[in-house]
C-alpha cells in the first residue's frame, strides 16, 4: 500500500510469515488481484472492504481466517 502523495510503500504485517516470507494465501490473492488488472494500490481498498450486511468483518478478515476464496471471489467480481 502506498499512501497518496507518498513514495514509500506500506506492509502490514499479516501478509508475512513468521520466517519472513509472503504467505501462501496471500500471494494467490496478490496473483488474482493481479490478473484481474487491479493496481497495487486498490488492493488495500479492497480488503478493508466490510462484508456481509452487519458486523465489521473485512475481507482482511476472511484472508486471516484462511479464507482466501472469499477474498478471491471478491476480486474478480
Amino acid at each position: 500500500m502506498r499512501r497518496e502523495g507518498s513514495t514509500e510503500w506500506l506492509y502490514p504485517g499479516w501478509q508475512f510469515a513468521d520466517d519472513g516470507n509472503v504467505k501462501p494465501e496471500v500471494a494467490r490473492v496478490l496473483e488474482a488481484a493481479r490478473e484481474a488488472g487491479i493496481r497495487p494500490g486498490e488492493i488495500a481498498d479492497i480488503l478493508n472492504r466490510r462484508t456481509g450486511l452487519a458486523g465489521g468483518r473485512t475481507l482482511v478478515d476472511s484472508l486471516l481466517e484462511g479464507d482466501e476464496r472469499a477474498v478471491i471471489a471478491a476480486i474478480r467480481r
